[in-house]
């Protein structure tokens, strides 16, 4: 097997440990630069990899992050992160990464090692109807966009645009196609919010959902705009806020002047977050009202979405799927946390993704994303995904484990 090891400036010296660590275990390799701590260009690795069909990439950066991003942007490449070896054996047995992106500056060099090991030592699970739907999916995706070129003309990092500059401690987002999780902070201990939150994002969450409740629409009190404001302040990856309170369209404004309120860490900016809001709440379930408010969220330059309960039927709001970036769908009663998850709930989300599906042949493509929300664990998130989920909130299930990863991991 033909392999390709590269990195950036960030990542110039591990590569080059890795690259004499693999040739030393017999591996063809081709080193494809960079050739000193100088230089800041990206390698096109991935280019390399999808020309040259069953190869494998290595890539190394400050984080591993820009160049995560980076390789995603090329047609065929399924590139990941990985900072242990779980989630590298994940990778490849359930997702066929063929990319593997490793930080020089947060991983030490035997870590490094055992990751490659667990990399190159595992093989696509292809007889595992659910991850070859979703690898095909990812390729599908993948192939709509139009690569780019490494590094621009002034040889400045296509990624932050500075020379020199390192990814710093930004979030990756998901590979295109892949699946999301939005661990709920419902389930951390608040006595040590922040730390929870950094925890699961440098354990490879992608969103932070923030559930807040009224003690009206839902049995229960949670936090409200000073806490989403302090969030919205030091966060860096998007914020997933789920209004569950009654008339949320009086409440729209505060909760994005808080999204907005502060420049969060890692460049974060308010297009990238959610407010959800709960349909029946709106105009005593009036799909116009839901319209209205939809409007009004997106108008505020954040992305808007709906929710329902579980005894709410999804069709009567089909004339509100056009405004929506994210649809909710409840798989517990919402207010409490640590709730059975109800599997008759996937029919809502089945239909969601086939009315996407069909809308592709149009002009009206719908674009919104699947979140489910309620008792999601390793086990039902596998039928989450059968069904078409985009995004997962897991909350108990991931702040209730010894170990972050590993629970993140075994979702997707």
């Amino acid at each position: 097997m033909q392999l390709y090891i590269g990195s950036d400036h960030g990542g110039y010296e591990m590569k080059t440990s890795l690259r004499d660590y693999l040739k030393d275990a017999g591996h063809e390799v081709t080193d494809l630069g960079a050739f000193s701590e100088d230089s800041i260009d990206y390698p096109d690795i991935a280019r390399k990899v999808a020309e040259n069909e069953g190869s494998l990439g290595v890539l190394v950066c400050g984080t591993g992050i820009g160049m995560q991003i980076m390789a995603n942007k090329m047609p065929g490449i399924r590139a990941t992160v990985a900072t242990d070896e779980h989630m590298a054996e994940m990778s490849r047995k359930h997702n066929n990464a063929n990319v593997i992106t490793i930080g020089g500056r947060t991983t030490d060099d035997a870590t490094a090692k055992k990751i490659l090991e667990a990399f190159l030592g595992n093989d696509f699970e292809a007889d595992q109807e659910r991850h070859a739907r979703r690898v095909a999916k990812m390729d599908a995706q993948g192939d709509q966009i139009v690569p780019g070129e490494a590094a621009d003309d002034d040889g400045k990092c296509v990624t932050c645009g500075e020379a020199g500059a390192d990814d710093g401690g930004a979030v990756a987002p998901a590979a295109e196609g892949g699946v999301k999780i939005a661990p709920s902070i419902l389930s951390a201990d608040f006595s040590k919010v922040g730390v929870e939150i950094d925890a699961v994002l440098k354990a490879g969450a992608e969103l932070i959902h923030v559930d807040v409740m009224d003690g009206h629409f839902v049995p229960n009190i949670t936090i409200g705009v000073p806490v989403v404001k302090s969030l919205a302040a030091t966060v860096a990856a998007p914020l997933d806020v789920h209004l569950m309170i009654e008339d949320p369209e009086k409440f729209v404004e505060p909760f994005a002047k808080a999204l907005g309120a502060g420049s969060a860490k890692g460049g974060r900016e308010i297009s990238q977050d959610y407010i959800v809001v709960h349909a029946e709440a709106c105009g005593g379930g009036s799909v116009e009202a839901l319209k209205e408010c939809l409007e009004l969220i997106k108008s505020k330059g954040i992305k808007a979405g709906f929710s329902v309960k579980p005894g709410t039927a999804i069709e009567q709001y089909e004339a509100a799927l056009p405004l929506s970036d994210m649809v909710l769908i409840m798989t517990v009663e919402p207010g409490f946390g640590g709730q059975s998850f109800m599997a008759d709930m996937m029919s809502k989300v089945a239909w969601l993704r086939d009315k996407k599906v069909a809308s592709q042949a149009g002009d009206g493509a719908l674009a919104y994303e699947i979140e489910v929300d309620g008792g999601v664990n390793e086990e039902t998130a596998k039928v989450c995904v059968e069904n078409g989920a985009d995004i997962m909130v897991a909350g108990s299930f991931v702040f209730g484990s010894e170990d972050y990863a590993k629970a993140l991991a075994s979702l997707r």
